[in-house]
């Protein structure tokens, strides 16, 4: 058989039997590095044509043949290979596929999957598990092969095609030891209920594991006629927040939840506009480079050089102190809100037995960078001054993971000056008082 671009394959046809009261049927496929098999029963019914036997695949690269059939999928390019087995059962117009086995790029496939037509294309109903999964192609399905290409900075601005190239409708429940979203996460233990239809890609009953925790939620992804449109609720339960934040430099454990949706005519345009709210309980949480117990060196340093000390002085010797250590700030709850690509949460209180940690939070997910400005207030004890506090100010700014924090000692170095002040005033009278009672002493 001439093939095109496939070249040049053999087929293998033997049938036994009767068209009414069934052929024994065995048909092979085969060309270079290709097999494809059939073995079983082939009848003429009155409700259509029949075939129950036993089918499988053999392919070092699938996707030549794929193409040829006029099956198109993203990605393609790089080759595929395939070896799948299973038990077939067609009438009807429905094809029965049981006990499917085998792999894809040598990762395993397993399940029981029914093929009909639907809105014209196939339709894929059943239950799968998979070694590994990447929603990404189907993505770039609905939304067009250029709508994810790398803008030159910030998110692809490339607009969304009219309408979806989703090869195939379905009705699945997937299994999948590592699911991949694009280059944005990869979960582990993955198990959902995926619906595909000219509308889009819809996801429920989601399950996974990731940052050490439970993941759990469904979302929406469809393209309304070159509109792209996303409705999700998710929760992560007991999750690391070093491996949620990595190099941010806060530890400890988290349950996160957010609902979010967002529109737009391009990747770029739906973050911008992506809204919705959430809350984050944080357990035993600890900020890196704040430090709760600079109190007594800081006096100390400030003893040191008496009563000269002023702002130049303090900005020599307290940002060093400050951002030393880490902030154990415990358990806290907080609730946070998305507006136009912006997270921005309300004032954060933190208490430790040294000092009280206060941050305005913002994270620009338009540019992916995150700001935040507080001050670390330290814990007097005997050394409290009226009107004045041992505050140091604190901000950071810009891709998260890549910040340094900035410390701002000027509420600090009044709080030292005015203790400076009133310790020598102290002195002072204490000096006065004695020369008076000395005096006092050479009258009598």
């Amino acid at each position: 058989l001439p093939l095109g671009m496939l070249g040049h394959a053999n087929t293998d046809i033997s049938a036994k039997g009767s068209v009414a009261g069934g052929l024994a049927t065995s048909f092979n496929l085969t060309a270079d590095d290709f097999r494809a098999g059939f073995d079983g029963t082939v009848a003429d019914t009155a409700q259509g044509p029949t075939a129950k036997g036993k089918v499988n695949l053999d392919a070092a690269d699938i996707e030549p043949w794929l193409m040829t059939t006029g099956v198109g999928l993203p990605g393609m390019g790089t080759g595929t290979s395939a070896s799948l087995a299973a038990d077939a059962d067609f009438g009807n117009g429905l094809l029965v596929l049981s006990g499917l086995a085998g792999s894809i790029n040598k990762a395993a496939v397993s399940g029981d999957v029914n093929i009909d037509a639907k809105d014209g294309l196939p339709h894929l109903a059943g239950a799968l598990a998979l070694d590994e999964l990447d929603l990404d192609p189907l993505a770039v399905s609905l939304f067009g092969d250029q709508s994810f290409a790398p803008a030159k900075s910030g998110w692809p601005m490339t607009p969304f095609s009219q309408k979806s190239t989703l090869p195939f409708n379905a009705d699945l429940d997937l299994n999948t030891s590592a699911l991949a979203v694009g280059p944005f996460a990869t979960v582990h233990d993955a198990s959902f209920s995926l619906q595909l239809d000219r509308e889009g890609i819809h996801v429920s009953d989601f399950k996974a594991k990731l940052h050490g925790g439970d993941l759990s939620g469904l979302f929406d992804l469809k393209n309304t006629e070159g509109t792209g449109l996303f409705s999700g609720q998710m929760r992560l339960a007991g999750g690391d927040l070093s491996a949620i934040l990595p190099g941010a430099g806060i530890s400890g454990g988290g349950d996160l939840s957010a609902s979010l949706s967002t529109s737009g005519k391009s990747v770029d345009a739906m973050i911008a506009a992506l809204s919705g709210s959430g809350t984050a309980t944080l357990k035993g949480l600890k900020v890196d480079g704040i430090n709760p117990d600079g109190f007594a060196a800081i006096i100390a340093k400030a003893d040191a050089i008496g009563r000269d000390i002023d702002a130049a002085k303090t900005a020599d010797f307290a940002p060093r102190i400050a951002g030393e250590g880490s902030f154990a700030a415990g358990d806290t709850d907080v609730a946070f809100t998305v507006a136009n690509g912006t997270l921005r949460a309300p004032p954060i209180s933190l208490d430790n037995p040294g000092a009280a940690l206060s941050a305005d939070v913002t994270a620009d997910l338009n540019t992916s960078t995150i700001t935040a400005k507080g001050a670390l207030t330290y814990r007097p004890g005997d050394e409290a001054m009226v009107g004045s506090e041992p505050a140091v100010n604190f901000s950071l700014s810009g891709a998260l993971g890549a910040t340094a924090l900035q410390f701002d000692s000027g509420p600090l170095a009044q709080f030292l000056t005015q203790r400076a002040l009133e310790k020598e005033q102290q002195r002072v009278e204490a000096m006065q008082a004695a020369l008076l009672e000395k005096q006092r002493l050479r009258r009598e």
